[in-house]
């Protein structure tokens, strides 16, 4: 029998590839599934040492693949293989494998060698075995699939008798293997509920914290108390403790256990809420139950109004008007009531409304690519609304990523948790977050908003497959991606469609969608009229466009040229970032190139200045021919010459200002600095001369030689321009009489223009009296 080898070619992509030569000359009767070569080999074996086989059996295989397609059946049989194979190096380290063959349409027989001295051991591993396979199949189907596939899992040795074939010993054995699989484990027998039973016994369960975060204020809201079984076992996760609880009866037992050591861990003085999980079955006798939860509460310090009991959507029973009735038993002990993993399970709307819980937690699995998922955002969004219609808040769980966290708190998510935050920990953890600002839509569209940025400067690279290329070879390529995740069709280097990973998944996941598009080129399926911006188009304008597409395109990726070649794409979620980061700057008074103050604080430093009598001196700063060289450079260029500039009056300021000095960026390349009277004449100095020292670094070696450039001018007719230089205006104030703005502004236009009649850096000063001096006439 072949031995594995996962780098051969035994097992590929999930199937089993048997020598085409082969094929005709099978082994005998239940031997059939097998090569005569590999017949003889497994013969070998078990004349060798001990050896046993795992079955593995897919219920009603035929009838998935019917529904979902053959593509979807072979990918859950490789996926069932893989679960297996990893389970069993866990499960069984002592033994190994020799081989593995496919049984039938759905199932698989591992074959493995093992010590006849271990055979208690080996049964013992079984359980946690079969669980183990069963609960990573289903997690990795979820998917794909409303429920998870059933599977037998077998277990049997290769003992044969005094004078008896192998096909006999085999056939033997498989039988054996189906009644192990198909039968419910002695739980007595197996090590698996052995170490359960003693954990419930012993207490023996460790309780961690999550904090859950208010989106409002960045505090710890409450947090939600999670059990873990103690030690390292298999016990040790959460699901398969949950879920072995379950299998063997003991879903009370371990829920009480847990309850109360929930409310011991809690330190006194404890304040926030205390989310807690419960099973609806805990409810046979609702009244006492909910009586005994809040006498324990008491007990511990907590306030019986701060407890917040969650009920999962996936253990709602059916008779859902009878919990209902129940859970207002909850609230008549002052309990709070959340209904948790909302989105994962089979809760209607109108149980909702009905039961209108305190809180509704939305399911980790509809925050995950929330970011760019059209149809996660439009659900998320009908649950904060239908939780502001109930009187209650949406909680978010398992937020992972900060554009997951800015997506949510752009929708008015009320609170969330997950490992951004906090991971579980035994403590009570308060961290303080950084709340993202929404983002003003209405901005955008009214072009409102103005950053300078271009759209280069957040593209990102992008998946380009050519025009033509198979949907499989391109299904391939997302392989693993997130589900806003995109491929960008193009013809030579230049972009004709663009094709959304989760546009792909919606259109393969019908039922027949393998069938119809897995062979088709990529053209059946892209948009062809994608949202193409150029490179070098303002942020701010790509958004307002974005804004404008149909709801079913309106989260799709924005695909970026240069010269209407293909350079990347960038994701909405990236944009909308950008633009918050905006406001908030402009919130602040700052301009956002070079994050100098603007305009609303430049005016409350005047108006403090004014209201203060602080002498001081005003000086206005231009850069001259700045178009000219925008026009021939570029903006990128331009940028780079009003952050140097920025620099430099920042060194000129620190080298002879006084710490009180202001500087500001009154926008575009006019600049500002009020200081003290005596020094902003050296202040303007030193801008000068840095100024001719730095400036014809952003020349090209030609235009430095000259000491000009060629451009046209504002009249449209060609002209040489100098380089750029500073035109620096100086204003005095002594504020000792109110200064009116108009007259403030007045002036400084003023002595703005007379500054620019002089070629070159220049520095000029008001000789006239100065501002607030007199009284006003």
């Amino acid at each position: 029998m072949r031995s594995v080898d996962q780098s051969g070619s035994l097992i590929m992509s999930g199937m089993l590839h048997v020598n085409p030569e082969l094929r005709a000359r099978r082994a005998p009767s239940a031997c059939g599934f097998m090569s005569m070569e590999n017949f003889r080999a497994l013969a070998r074996d078990v004349r060798e040492g001990s050896v046993g086989l795992v079955t593995l059996d897919c219920v009603d295989f035929e009838a998935l693949a019917a529904g979902f397609g053959e593509d979807l059946g072979l990918a859950l049989l490789g996926v069932l293989l893989d679960k297996a194979m990893g389970g069993f190096a866990e499960f069984f380290p002592n033994c190994g494998i020799i081989g593995v063959e496919k049984t039938g349409i759905g199932g698989y027989a591992i074959f493995f060698r093992t010590d006849p001295a271990g055979r208690c051991d080996l049964f013992d591993a079984y359980a946690g075995f079969r669980f183990r396979v069963q609960e990573s199949l289903s997690a990795q189907s979820a998917r794909y699939l409303e429920h998870p596939p059933t599977l037998r899992i077998g277990l049997a040795l290769l003992e044969p008798r005094p004078g008896e074939d192998l096909d006999k010993t085999l056939f033997r054995a498989l039988l054996q293997a189906r009644r192990v699989a198909e039968s419910k484990p002695d739980s007595e027998r197996f090590a698996m509920h052995r170490e359960f039973m003693d954990m419930l016994a012993r207490g023996d369960i460790r309780i961690l914290f999550q904090p859950v975060v208010d989106f409002s204020t960045g505090g710890v809201l409450g947090w939600e108390a999670l059990a873990r079984g103690g030690g390292q076992g298999l016990m040790a996760e959460a699901r398969t403790l949950f879920g072995f609880a379950a299998e063997v009866g003991e879903s009370l037992a371990l829920e009480r256990l847990c309850l109360c050591r929930a409310l011991d861990a809690v330190p006194a003085g404890f304040r926030g809420r205390l989310f807690l999980n419960v099973h609806t079955q805990s409810l046979h006798d609702a009244e006492a139950f909910f009586a005994e939860i809040r006498a324990l509460a008491e007990g511990a310090g907590v306030a019986p109004s701060d407890v917040v009991l969650e009920f999962s959507e996936r253990n709602l029973v059916a008779d859902q008007d009878a919990l209902q009735r129940k859970l207002e038993l909850c609230r008549a002990a002052g309990l709070l009531i959340a209904v948790d993993d909302v989105g994962a399970g089979t809760t209607n709307l109108h149980f909702l409304s009905q039961v209108r819980p305190d809180f509704i937690k939305a399911d980790g699995s509809l925050i995950r690519g929330i970011e760019s998922n059209p149809i996660k955002r439009t659900m998320i969004e009908t649950l904060v609304l239908l939780a502001q219609k109930v009187g209650g808040k949406l909680l978010a769980e398992g937020v992972e990523t900060e554009t997951e966290f800015s997506s949510l708190v752009s929708m008015g998510v009320y609170a969330g948790q997950g490992h951004l935050f906090a991971r579980p920990a035994a403590a009570l953890e308060t961290p303080q977050v950084e709340v993202p600002s929404k983002i003003d839509v209405r901005g955008i569209e009214s072009g409102e908003l103005n950053c300078r940025l271009k759209s280069r400067e957040i593209t990102q690279a992008t998946i380009s497959v050519p025009s033509g290329t198979a949907i499989s070879a391109v299904k391939a390529a997302l392989e693993g991606k997130p589900p806003m995740s995109s491929i960008v069709v193009v013809r030579g280097d230049r972009p004709v469609g663009l094709l959304m990973n989760y546009n792909l998944d919606r259109r393969l996941g019908t039922k027949y969608g393998v069938s119809l598009y897995y062979n088709r080129p990529v053209d059946t399926l892209m948009d062809t009229a994608p949202l193409v911006v150029d490179a070098e188009q303002a942020i701010e304008e790509v958004a307002g466009a974005a804004m404008q597409r149909a709801n079913d395109k309106i989260y799709d990726d924005i695909v970026v040229v240069e010269r209407r070649r293909l350079l990347g794409t960038v994701s909405v979620q990236k944009m909308l970032d950008t633009l918050m980061r905006v406001q908030i700057e402009l919130a602040k008074g700052s301009n956002p190139l070079t994050g100098l103050p603007g305009n609303v604080t430049i005016e409350q430093e005047l108006e403090k200045r004014n209201r203060q009598k602080i002498s001081s001196g005003i000086m206005y700063l231009d850069l001259d021919n700045f178009k000219a060289y925008n026009d021939v450079y570029g903006f990128k260029s331009g940028d780079r010459v009003i952050v140097a500039t920025a620099q430099i009056i920042r060194t000129a300021v620190a080298a002879h200002g006084r710490p009180s000095d202001f500087i500001g960026h009154i926008g575009g390349d006019d600049f500002l600095v009020i200081g003290d009277p005596t020094t902003i004449r050296a202040v303007c100095d030193d801008i000068a001369r840095q100024f001719e020292e730095r400036i014809p670094e952003f020349y090209n070696e030609e235009d430095r030689r000259c000491g000009y450039i060629e451009a046209k001018g504002r009249d449209g007719q060609p002209a040489r321009f100098p380089l750029v230089s500073a035109s620096m205006g100086i204003l005095d104030a002594t504020f000792e009489h109110p200064v009116s703005q108009e007259e403030l502004s007045h002036r400084a236009a003023e002595i703005k223009k007379f500054a620019k009649g002089t070629v070159g850096n220049s520095v000029v000063r008001d000789r006239r009296a100065p501002l607030g001096s007199q009284p006003p006439a």
